[in-house]
């Protein structure tokens, strides 16, 4: 009888960062998980708080970018949940303001537990410096430096 050495090393693909993009306008939406993908994110779509708490069945995101102000009442809610649920994942949320000013729109995502804001509009780097910010290390696969 053979003996396999128990010295068996699995080596498993590092996965991309998943980012759940809450947007109400598809074309938004398109462009930001464009820009995510082009930089080897993977990226999730969803239109509002519904869709994105459905998302959330599937998929574990390492980060969810939300606009602050989508239509729906429901949105607001949603972050919550999500925060309640998972507070390890990190939430991003972009707005143009609106009615808002910025302390207002600040003030606001620290009600919805928010841990970062990048107001709108943005260009691509300033959106992937943003998003890369918040990521866990980890996650961006930064080198460890030795101990």
């Amino acid at each position: 009888m053979s003996h396999l050495s128990s010295a068996v090393e699995l080596r498993v693909p590092p996965r991309a960062p998943v980012v759940l993009v809450i947007d109400d306008e598809m074309a938004a939406r398109q462009a930001i998980c464009a820009t995510l993908e082009e930089r080897g994110l993977d990226a999730v779509m969803a239109h509002g708080g519904r869709q994105a708490l459905a998302a959330l069945r599937n998929v574990e995101p390492d980060l969810v970018l939300t606009d602050i102000a989508p239509p729906e009442q429901e949105a607001s809610e949603a972050l919550r949940q999500i925060r309640r649920e998972r507070p390890w994942i990190p939430i991003m949320a972009m707005s143009s303001g609106g009615t808002l000013d910025v302390s207002g729109l600040f003030s606001l995502a620290r009600t919805l537990g928010v841990d970062a804001v990048i107001p709108k509009p943005f260009d691509e780097d300033r959106l992937l410096d943003a998003v890369l910010d918040i990521l866990p290390r980890i996650v961006r696969r930064e080198p460890i430096a030795a101990a």
